[in-house]
Parts: structure tokens; sequence; C-alpha cells
């Protein structure tokens, strides 16, 4: 719009250029939660990482699906079985173009963070099938959404070519567990034995590995329900603010 001669920018019921030419300024990190979950669940490296873990072999997950909720659980397990673990950077649009068939935009997702963590060449993948998640106070039998169950099923075919998951297919590092975490996380221990077992830690040490994992992940969800306790308690406090809840995996 023209305002005495002069062009403004303007977004309609967006007050970003109401705010850039008025110059008012809004702390975007007090508000972006969405931001602050993915640095919960992905923290970064403390420091810079000790020349064990950088020797370490390395376990690639991708960035995807409930990966986003359990990440926490997994890292944990297989840092304590001696192993380095890696995700995605991005999803790439070169990997979203290898889907065999129309998919949920989760379900494209999966593959473009693939071929990205394809690419940072790592010695085995982790691709479970997530048969149920845990809902807390929920019942004690769930099924997830069969897209989600069936990533592993869906990227072998569609990146079966690419060198590096040839390689690793071909040397037996796919980790194709079955997990069902409905009836809560510990009774889902039997799945990560049989992975410790087949990685050569043995069952002992996994036992231990995978007992710290579910500490780890509950820390991890008490921080994410004390941060969204603190959030709603910030919009009950003032009452001319509003919050936005959006819901996705």
């Amino acid at each position: 719009i023209k305002i005495s001669g002069k062009t403004y920018p303007f977004g309609g019921a967006c007050n970003r250029w109401y705010n850039l030419r008025t110059h008012i300024k809004v702390e975007e990190g007090d508000f972006n939660h969405v931001a602050r979950y993915e640095r919960i669940i992905f923290p970064l490296p403390a420091g810079p990482q000790e020349e064990k873990a950088v020797t370490a072999r390395v376990i690639g997950i991708n960035k995807s699906f409930m990966v986003n909720t359990y990440f926490a659980l997994y890292r944990t397990f297989f840092e304590n079985l001696g192993f380095r673990v890696v995700v995605p950077a991005t999803a790439e649009q070169e990997g979203i173009d290898k889907k065999s068939a129309p998919f949920c935009y989760p379900a494209e997702l999966a593959h473009g963070y693939f071929i990205n963590l394809l690419k940072q060449d790592p010695d085995f993948l982790f691709l479970p099938q997530l048969k149920g998640d845990y809902v807390e106070n929920g019942p004690d039998k769930g099924v997830s959404c069969p897209l989600s169950q069936g990533e592993p099923y869906y990227l072998a075919p569609a990146f079966k070519d690419h060198d590096v998951y040839s390689r690793i297919k071909a040397s037996g590092r796919i980790l194709n567990p079955v997990i069902d975490f409905s009836a809560g996380l510990s009774r889902a221990e039997e799945a990560f034995l049989e992975m410790a077992d087949r990685l050569g830690a043995g069952r002992q040490r996994g036992i231990t590995a995978f007992r710290r994992a579910v500490e780890e992940q509950t820390a991890c969800a008490n921080r994410l329900k004390e941060t969204g306790t603190k959030a709603l308690a910030a919009v009950e406090a003032d009452p001319d603010s509003f919050g936005v809840v959006i819901f996705g995996r």
C-alpha cells in the first residue's frame, strides 16, 4: 500500500510488516515453542566430541515420524552400547522424488531426510517399525499409523540402488526391529536386547543401556511438560495474549 507517496509492504491479517514499519521488536524465541520442542528432542552437542566418540561406529537414525518423540530413548540406548548416533540435517527434494507413490507429507519428508542420512555414510541404519505408541493414562494397546509403521518397507525399494544403502544392506547392518511402546516403555525391552545381541554388545549390557534410555526418555518428556506448563501459565497470566496449539507429527 502507499501512504503519502511511500510504499509499505502489507501482510493483511499478519502484523509482520506493521511491526517492521513501526519498529516494534518481538522476541520470537520467547514464543516459538515448536523450536524449543526441537531443541529438547534433538539437543546440540554441549562441546567438541571426544576422540573416542568420533571414531566410534556410527548408527544412522532417520528424522521422521515417531523419532521426533522417541529420539532421546534411541540415542541414549545406542550411545550406551558404544555407538555414535547421527540424524539427517535436512530433507532433500532428491530423496522426496524417489517416492514410489503419492504419500502424506510426513512420509515425503521421510524420503527427503533419508537420502541426507545416507550421504553421511553411517555404518548401521536403525529403521524400526513402531507398532504402538505410549499414551499416558491411555489404553494398554495402541496401533500407530500404517504409513508410519511401513517406513522401513517403502524406503527399502525406493533406495535399493543407492550405493550406501546397498552396502549397508549387503553387510546385514540394517536394524529393523518391531517395537511396541503402547503398554509402556519398559514392555518393549526385548526388542532392544535382541539388537544389543546383534550388535555384539550382549544382553547384559543391553539391559543397562535400555534402562538408562528409558530414564532419559522420561526426563525428556518431563522437560516438555514443564515447558508446556510454563507456556500455558504465561498465556493465562496475560488477558491480552492468546496461544496457538499446533498438532502434528
